[in-house]
């Protein structure tokens, strides 16, 4: 299966750094793509592309974003216009979808009239939100499809990468790949092979994978992009 590779900026873009800085490092590794992290509201607040940036992420058939994680979305004027800047991010590049950390949509109406391609991010076990909660979360909110994220799904149990993938899988649009190890998230593949075993149940979808490890693996992005590649044909 022929699955594409994404890096989601954040690997290389920290609270108050320049996205466009971030687009230029994403491309210089061999990826089809991009999720253009805004998990910080100031980078969303403060998003602009500049020439370089948009002539980069034109060359990329495949765009998505990561809408603020540290932020409550509600029924108020502020998370409207929150949804709004959203809204001219995504047109802007075309992002094939919005994905958000569960958690943090406090109000899940604010979404029913709104044109947005939108998903849900599965959490770690501190919320509480098991594969078969999330299950009902996204039957109860059919405008969401979903992105698993393998890492936040091992806190959980060595089981419930399957059982996402099991309950969800038609309404899964993109894989945030990487492992747990010792209780830290977001370790590149490459570096966990031990846990190769649960990740198995995603060789089983045919959708974008996105490799979302920890900023300070940046100097094993290349090598991780081949080992993930390979594992995922095999």
């Amino acid at each position: 299966m022929n699955n594409k590779i994404l890096l989601n900026t954040g690997l290389f873009a920290r609270r108050g750094s320049d996205v466009n800085e971030a687009i230029k490092k994403v491309s210089e590794h061999d990826v089809d793509g991009i999720e253009i992290g805004t998990s910080f509201l100031d980078v969303l607040v403060n998003f602009k592309l500049s020439q370089d940036g948009f002539k980069i992420i034109k060359k990329y058939k495949y765009l998505a974003l990561h809408a603020p994680v540290n932020f409550f979305y509600r029924n108020d004027r502020y998370t409207a216009e929150v949804i709004d800047k959203l809204k001219q991010v995504a047109s802007l590049l075309d992002a094939k979808y919005i994905v958000f950390h569960t958690h943090s949509i406090q109000d899940f109406q604010i979404f029913k009239e709104c044109k947005l391609d939108c998903c849900l991010e599965n959490d770690r076990d501190v919320h509480k939100v098991n594969a078969d909660q999330m299950k009902k979360i996204l039957d109860e909110n059919p405008n969401f499809k979903f992105v698993l994220d393998t890492a936040h799904a091992m806190s959980h149990s060595e089981d419930e990468v399957k059982n996402l993938v099991k309950l969800l899988k038609d309404k899964i649009v993109a894989v945030h790949l990487s492992a747990r190890v010792d209780d830290m998230d977001h370790i590149p593949l490459h570096l966990a092979q031990e846990k190769l075993e649960q990740l198995e149940p995603i060789k089983a979808l045919d959708c974008p994978v996105v490799l979302e490890c920890w900023h300070s693996y940046q100097d094993k992005v290349e090598e991780e992009i081949k080992f993930v590649r390979k594992w995922l044909d095999s």
